[in-house]
């Protein structure tokens, strides 16, 4: 399992270790309590009392695991309710939105049919914006190479609190965002995943494919990229 710091604030994460503990469920979906002391260290007593506060708070349930023999196993996850304490930012959101509306001009509007194909204009531009301001805050350069846009746009996934991890594959890379702060919405109307997929391809200069989606029933949303000769 990958080592990370993280902090959450309020009720049952005020403590490091059980933000960790969300952290690693958020990660990898669902863990035993023999997964999670070997991730963390801890005793198996002192994992179970965190779990017990985070499970009091309704932030993790737990459900029968797969065992062959020998006593029950349990593996738990987060509940909707945990998924919701993660960073979440509906109100830039709306701002965002709204700002965007505002300044769109009838002709684009008039060149697209139907709410889905608005929606994405104006994520689109969203996803145009945020990462201008961010390749000019960074100093960006278009001529890095591939592993370079990678990494940047992971750095800045996770200022937008995605929690992106990059993943290496024999048919190419992918990245994973671990969280959506715009969660709720995203699962309301699907069209909320497109900036997402907009901003990744801006800054890394390759085509998207989403492969997974919260909002198909997958705990994250998971987005091959497409090399072309830039890369």
């Amino acid at each position: 399992m990958v080592a990370f710091h993280t902090a959450f604030g309020g009720g049952a994460l005020e403590s490091d270790t059980r933000s960790q503990i969300v952290r690693l469920l958020q990660e990898h979906t669902k863990a035993t309590v023999d997964d999670l002391c070997q991730a963390l260290g801890l005793a198996a007593a002192t994992v179970r009392r965190h779990l017990d506060i985070l499970q009091r708070d309704a932030l993790v349930a737990y459900e029968r695991a797969q065992r062959k023999a020998g006593r029950p196993e349990y593996a738990f996850f987060l509940t909707e309710t945990g998924q919701e304490s993660l960073p979440k930012d509906y109100g830039r959101l709306l701002a965002l939105l709204l700002r965007e509306m505002r300044e769109v001009r009838p002709a684009e509007l008039s060149e697209v049919n139907g709410h889905e194909s608005v929606a994405e204009l104006l994520f689109s531009r969203i996803a145009r914006r945020v990462a201008s301001d961010h390749e000019h805050s960074n100093g960006h350069s278009g001529a890095d190479g591939l592993d370079e846009r990678v990494e940047r746009t992971a750095q800045v996934l996770e200022k937008e609190q995605f929690h992106p991890l990059v993943e290496h594959h024999p048919d190419g890379k992918r990245i994973r965002l671990l969280n959506c702060p715009f969660r709720t919405a995203a699962l309301e109307d699907p069209s909320v995943c497109s900036f997402d997929a907009y901003l990744i391809s801006r800054l890394t200069g390759c085509e998207v494919e989403r492969e997974e989606s919260i909002t198909t029933g997958h705990a994250s949303c998971v987005y091959h990229l497409i090399t072309n000769a830039k890369g």
